[in-house]
């Protein structure tokens, strides 16, 4: 049963559900940005299994977008999903880290299929924890770097400072 957390980042409402629709089927946990500010503070303060962006935002673009993504050090894969489909806006998206370009109009069920794909190579070449800017995740645990508190779930564990410094510890060296 898939647990995974996919960020949807598209400024038509119509799509964002046309795709959440689909995931939701597949049990993803979906979240939705309208735009690029939006996008930005839901990745600095959330963790996410993929995303998938659309190249035209308006008043934004895509391209710009993903170097922002990028270099806040967003390690999981990337989907773009553009109207755009010329040879040259595929290689400029791959070459800018996504990890694949998907050209509308598509079928839901190939999208899926591709997010399925994704997600499993990305699980299959990464360890289990992962270390951001802001936090650390091995398994069903989040420490927070900033506030040095510990969750499981998303549910806060009260610890004292030393069983959190320990958590820590552990969880940088598995």
């Amino acid at each position: 049963m898939a647990k995974e957390r996919i960020l949807i980042v598209d400024d038509e409402d119509y799509m964002r559900k046309l795709i959440k629709k689909s995931l939701v089927k597949e049990n993803y946990i979906i979240y939705e940005a309208s735009n690029g500010s939006e996008a930005l503070s839901l990745l600095k303060n959330n963790v996410f299994d993929l995303v998938i962006l659309d190249v035209m935002l308006e008043n934004e673009d895509g391209f710009e977008l993903i170097k922002d993504i990028k270099s806040i050090g967003f390690k999981a894969p990337i989907i773009f999903v553009s109207g755009r489909s010329e040879d040259y806006d595929k290689i400029l998206g791959l070459g800018l880290g996504a990890s694949n370009y998907i050209t509308k109009p598509f079928s839901p069920a190939v999208l899926c299929a591709h997010v399925k794909a994704q997600l499993r190579n990305y699980k299959e070449h990464t360890i289990d924890k992962v270390i951001s800017t802001n936090f650390i995740i091995s398994s069903h645990f989040k420490f927070d770097l900033k506030s040095h508190k510990l969750y499981k779930n998303e549910r806060f564990i009260d610890l004292t400072y030393k069983e959190n410094m320990l958590m820590k510890l552990f969880m940088e060296n598995p």
